[in-house]
């Protein structure tokens, strides 16, 4: 990612070592503690909810307008490998923010990047996309021809990285929106909810 970049001034990139630490039973003194969520939210310039730019603002129009003053970047984007490892990454990221910096999400500043797996004459393949009956491949590919398969970010060629991630044209950009968080947050810390979703899904026919 830093080195696909073709303009520093515009892109700030941080790399996060492993899993992020899981904040379900921390307070934000000891959310802080951790030093990689400790230099995210100082980076980005806003605090956390318990002492924000925003707390003075009178209406959220003002607080927009502070949030704009002070944010370093316009969209803070969580980029990580499409496998188990980096959606369990993205889920942790994004209940910190949801936890300790709603406000974030709250005036649309927190995005997520999906990251390709599979590139076959100059397209890319996302987990998202819909499978190819009984394959692991994606619908509009041809297996029959070559094509390649990314294990992370690491395999990926500068070329890759930019179309990917920083081409607005290209890049599946979503945006983390507040409808459904509370809800989001409840599956991460209750597991009888996780399971009532499972079974509702069909997925376990006896949770309890």
């Amino acid at each position: 990612l830093k080195k696909a970049r073709k303009d520093t001034r515009f892109y700030g990139v941080m790399p996060l070592r492993g899993k992020v630490k899981n904040v379900k039973n921390s307070n934000a003194d000891q959310m802080m503690d951790n030093q990689e969520l400790f230099t995210i939210f100082k980076m980005i310039g806003l605090g956390i909810d318990v002492n924000n730019v925003t707390k003075d603002a009178k209406t959220p129009e003002e607080a927009y307008a502070l949030i704009q003053k002070y944010s370093r970047y316009g969209k803070i984007i969580i980029c990580t490998d499409a496998d188990e490892d980096g959606k369990a990454i993205e889920n942790g990221l994004c209940y910190a923010f949801a936890k300790f910096a709603r406000f974030i999400i709250d005036f649309g500043l927190l995005y997520t990047v999906e990251s390709p797996i599979f590139e076959q004459d100059g397209n890319y393949y996302y987990p998202s996309d819909p499978f190819i009956p009984g394959t692991p491949f994606r619908v509009g590919m041809d297996p029959s021809k070559h094509y390649r398969r990314f294990k992370g970010l690491g395999a990926l060629e500068q070329t890759d990285v930019y179309n990917a991630f920083y081409d607005e044209s290209k890049r599946r950009l979503y945006q983390i929106v507040p409808d459904g968080i509370d809800f989001a947050m409840k599956l991460e810390e209750d597991i009888d909810t996780r399971k009532q979703l499972l079974y509702n899904k069909g997925i376990l026919t006896n949770p309890f």
